[in-house]
């Protein structure tokens, strides 16, 4: 087998054992936070209704339920 057809047929080969390969698995899902929740500097419970700020004053530290 001459070098360019050996190099094909490894070539080839690298292909269809990338296309044998199953799918990755999906990642696992994250536990759902059931209720948003604010760092305690902030002052907020879960109880603050009336006295809370605006939504458009309070500073971009709300944790999310992702890291």
């Amino acid at each position: 087998m001459s070098k360019k057809a050996s190099k094909r047929h490894r070539r080839r080969q690298q292909i269809q054992a990338h296309l044998a390969r199953p799918d990755p698995r999906p990642p696992l899902p994250r536990p759902k936070v059931r209720e948003p929740f604010y760092l305690h500097e902030l002052g907020l419970t879960r109880e603050c209704f009336g006295g809370c700020p605006a939504w458009g004053e309070l500073p971009p530290v709300i944790r999310r339920g992702r890291p």
